[in-house]
Protein backbone atom coordinates (compact mmCIF):
# COMPACT_ATOMS: atom_id res chain seq x y z
CA UNK A 1 0.00 0.00 0.00
CA UNK A 2 1.32 3.56 -0.41
CA UNK A 3 0.02 7.13 -0.41
CA UNK A 4 0.62 9.17 -3.76
CA UNK A 5 0.67 12.72 -2.92
CA UNK A 6 0.60 15.56 -5.31
CA UNK A 7 1.11 19.41 -5.34
CA UNK A 8 -1.10 21.80 -7.68
CA UNK A 9 -1.44 25.15 -8.15
CA UNK A 10 2.06 26.55 -7.70
CA UNK A 11 1.84 28.73 -10.73
CA UNK A 12 -1.31 30.22 -8.89
CA UNK A 13 0.15 30.63 -5.78
CA UNK A 14 3.29 32.13 -7.44
CA UNK A 15 0.88 34.72 -9.10
CA UNK A 16 -1.27 35.29 -6.59
CA UNK A 17 2.59 36.22 -4.36
CA UNK A 18 3.79 38.15 -7.09
CA UNK A 19 0.73 40.49 -6.85
CA UNK A 20 1.24 41.09 -3.33
CA UNK A 21 4.96 41.76 -3.92
CA UNK A 22 3.51 44.28 -6.17
CA UNK A 23 1.10 45.75 -3.78
CA UNK A 24 3.15 46.11 -0.73
CA UNK A 25 6.32 47.45 -2.90
CA UNK A 26 3.81 50.29 -3.87
CA UNK A 27 2.55 50.62 -0.64
CA UNK A 28 5.82 51.50 0.59
CA UNK A 29 6.76 53.51 -2.09
CA UNK A 30 4.12 55.78 -1.42
CA UNK A 31 5.54 56.07 1.89
CA UNK A 32 9.07 56.62 1.66
CA UNK A 33 8.52 59.69 -1.01
CA UNK A 34 6.05 60.93 2.29
CA UNK A 35 8.70 60.24 4.67
CA UNK A 36 11.84 61.75 2.68
CA UNK A 37 9.86 64.84 1.97
CA UNK A 38 8.70 65.03 5.65
CA UNK A 39 12.06 64.72 6.74
CA UNK A 40 13.54 67.40 4.46
CA UNK A 41 10.79 69.38 5.77
CA UNK A 42 11.59 69.45 9.35
CA UNK A 43 15.17 69.45 8.62
CA UNK A 44 14.81 72.92 6.76
CA UNK A 45 12.82 74.31 9.87
CA UNK A 46 16.03 73.10 11.73
CA UNK A 47 18.27 74.98 9.69
CA UNK A 48 15.98 77.68 9.89
CA UNK A 49 15.21 77.84 13.43
CA UNK A 50 18.58 77.12 14.69
CA UNK A 51 20.31 76.41 18.01
CA UNK A 52 18.98 78.93 21.20
CA UNK A 53 22.55 80.48 20.91
CA UNK A 54 21.54 81.72 17.36
CA UNK A 55 18.94 83.99 18.85
CA UNK A 56 21.11 86.30 20.55
CA UNK A 57 22.60 88.83 18.05
CA UNK A 58 26.21 88.07 18.41
CA UNK A 59 26.21 84.73 17.44
CA UNK A 60 24.25 85.20 14.32
CA UNK A 61 26.10 85.95 10.68
CA UNK A 62 27.66 83.94 8.70
CA UNK A 63 26.42 81.07 10.76
CA UNK A 64 22.55 82.02 9.89
CA UNK A 65 23.41 82.62 6.83
CA UNK A 66 25.12 78.97 5.81
CA UNK A 67 22.08 77.71 7.62
CA UNK A 68 19.62 79.76 5.42
CA UNK A 69 21.64 78.45 1.88
CA UNK A 70 21.66 75.00 3.32
CA UNK A 71 17.97 75.04 4.10
CA UNK A 72 17.47 76.10 0.51
CA UNK A 73 19.29 73.85 -0.90
CA UNK A 74 17.85 70.69 0.62
CA UNK A 75 16.38 67.97 -2.24
CA UNK A 76 14.71 64.49 -2.31
CA UNK A 77 16.22 61.95 -4.24
CA UNK A 78 14.36 58.73 -4.26
CA UNK A 79 16.10 55.88 -5.87
CA UNK A 80 14.76 54.45 -9.19
CA UNK A 81 12.88 51.69 -7.68
CA UNK A 82 11.38 53.81 -5.08
CA UNK A 83 11.99 51.84 -2.19
CA UNK A 84 15.03 53.97 -1.14
CA UNK A 85 15.24 57.85 -0.93
CA UNK A 86 18.20 60.18 0.05
CA UNK A 87 17.92 63.38 1.50
CA UNK A 88 20.54 66.21 1.98
CA UNK A 89 22.62 69.19 0.63
CA UNK A 90 25.49 69.85 -2.13
CA UNK A 91 26.82 72.47 0.01
CA UNK A 92 29.68 71.81 1.94
CA UNK A 93 28.55 74.31 4.27
CA UNK A 94 25.48 71.39 5.19
CA UNK A 95 27.95 68.88 6.04
CA UNK A 96 30.17 71.96 8.09
CA UNK A 97 26.97 72.37 9.92
CA UNK A 98 26.37 69.09 10.72
CA UNK A 99 29.83 67.98 11.73
CA UNK A 100 31.76 71.41 12.74
CA UNK A 101 34.67 72.58 11.60
CA UNK A 102 38.40 73.37 13.69
CA UNK A 103 36.82 76.67 14.08
CA UNK A 104 32.92 75.90 14.85
CA UNK A 105 31.46 73.41 17.38
CA UNK A 106 28.80 71.07 15.00
CA UNK A 107 25.27 72.39 14.93
CA UNK A 108 23.42 69.06 13.81
CA UNK A 109 20.62 69.42 11.14
CA UNK A 110 19.74 66.44 9.82
CA UNK A 111 20.42 63.21 11.57
CA UNK A 112 18.82 64.66 15.00
CA UNK A 113 15.95 65.13 12.41
CA UNK A 114 15.68 61.88 11.07
CA UNK A 115 15.86 60.36 15.01
CA UNK A 116 13.08 62.19 15.52
CA UNK A 117 11.37 61.34 13.13
CA UNK A 118 12.10 57.88 12.66
CA UNK A 119 9.35 56.19 15.37
CA UNK A 120 6.79 57.97 12.45
CA UNK A 121 8.44 57.06 9.23
CA UNK A 122 8.57 53.35 10.77
CA UNK A 123 4.74 53.44 11.54
CA UNK A 124 3.91 54.83 8.10
CA UNK A 125 5.71 51.65 6.57
CA UNK A 126 4.21 49.27 8.80
CA UNK A 127 0.82 50.93 8.27
CA UNK A 128 1.38 51.46 4.60
CA UNK A 129 2.15 47.59 4.30
CA UNK A 130 -0.31 46.58 6.32
CA UNK A 131 -3.09 47.85 4.46
CA UNK A 132 -1.40 46.01 1.41
CA UNK A 133 -1.47 42.73 3.09
CA UNK A 134 -5.19 43.76 4.42
CA UNK A 135 -6.65 44.30 0.74
CA UNK A 136 -4.94 41.39 -0.37
CA UNK A 137 -6.69 39.77 1.96
CA UNK A 138 -6.61 35.27 3.03
CA UNK A 139 -10.01 35.03 1.21
CA UNK A 140 -9.30 36.72 -2.08
CA UNK A 141 -9.26 34.59 -4.88
CA UNK A 142 -9.21 31.65 -3.30
CA UNK A 143 -10.16 28.91 -5.10
CA UNK A 144 -10.14 24.61 -3.88
CA UNK A 145 -8.25 24.01 -0.41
Amino acid sequence: MKVTMTLSGQDKLARRLGHLQARIERAARGAIQVSAEELRDEAREALERGPATARRPEAMGRRAEESAAVAGSLFVEIDDDGLGARVGTALEAGRDLEFGTRETPARPWLFPTFEQLKPRIGKRLAEAVGKALKQHGPGRGRGRT
